[in-house]
């Protein structure tokens, strides 16, 4: 019987350390490689399950490894740790890796997609221009609390309120000159108000695209266990595929989304075209999948 390798592979940004056991608790081999050479071994290594913690790039080497035809397992960082004995080393984090993987009660993380990773990506940078947008605020509301000038709290009130404070000559601070006056505010106030307003534009485009991105991995999954559960000899209308009518918690629970999100969808594929509804049946475009990509946003 031919014994199935486990390899575990700590990763870092030039090199890889790679540990290969062929049964628990025992590493037959190690070795190191870099970035060059790293996919390389597994093209020549038998099918075999690769574990490595989920951090950096973890997901991506996960994604080439699988094309491979491996196994990938992704363990949290933070359970791994426990099972490093040594002085943190490459070497170590490897065994350590190796020693995670035989603890059953570790749930292991799943392989993100591309898309998925890039919808992460953009909540990352949403989660950036806020703490940005918000210092400027704060910043202003307070040099203005210190002129006598209270504004409440929320960016729908901030700029709109600096902006009719700069533009009225007759203001309560009269006896300073509008231009000390924007001395005081910041150097620039131009500037800081621009720099706001940009924030705001890219939060908004950032929604946007969080919203278009979000949807189509949830229309994907959707379309995919819709078309699993219908049948390619009972078609229903010419180009189109006969399904059962399933309750949207019930889709939910199958594809691993919210309700609110699968009735979304539903709601956007009846509207396109690309889901029918009929009495007690479904029908889905066989080229449903297709039909998504190319369906206009918005």
């Amino acid at each position: 019987m031919e014994k199935h390798n486990v390899v575990a592979v700590d990763i870092a940004k030039a090199v890889f350390q790679v540990a290969v056991s062929e049964e628990p608790g025992r590493v037959a081999r190690e070795r190191r490689f870099s970035r060059a050479e790293f996919l390389t071994f597994f093209a020549q290594t038998r099918r075999s399950t690769v574990v490595m913690e989920a951090c950096g790039s973890a997901h991506h080497w996960g994604r080439e490894i699988e094309r491979l035809g491996h196994a990938v397992v992704l363990l949290p960082p933070h359970q791994v740790r426990p099972y490093v004995t040594r002085n943190k080393t490459d070497r170590a984090d490897a065994k350590g890796i190796l020693e995670a993987y035989r603890n059953a009660d570790i749930r292991p993380v799943p392989v993100r997609s591309l898309p998925q990773q890039v919808l992460g990506a953009i909540h990352r940078f949403r989660s950036g221009w806020i703490s940005a947008r918000t210092a400027q605020v704060n910043t202003l509301r307070g040099l203005l609390r210190e002129l006598g000038i209270v504004i409440p709290e929320g960016i729908e009130k901030v700029i709109p309120k600096v902006r009719c404070f700069v533009a009225d000559a007759d203001s309560e601070l009269s006896v300073l000159s509008q231009p000390v006056f924007l001395e005081l505010v910041t150097r620039d106030p131009k500037i800081a108000i621009a720099l706001m307003t940009t924030m705001v534009g890219r939060l908004r485009n950032a929604d946007e695209k969080i919203e278009s991105l979000a949807f189509q991995e949830v229309g994907e999954r959707l379309i995919r266990a819709l078309l699993d559960g219908s049948s390619r000899e009972d078609k229903g209308a010419r180009g189109f595929l006969k399904g059962a009518k399933r309750t949207h918690k019930e889709l939910a629970s199958v594809i691993g989304s919210s309700r609110e999100a699968v009735s979304k969808c539903m709601k956007v594929l009846v509207t396109s075209g690309i889901v029918k509804e009929a009495e007690g049946y479904l029908l889905i475009a066989e080229n449903a999948l297709e039909l998504l990509k190319h369906r206009p946003s918005g």
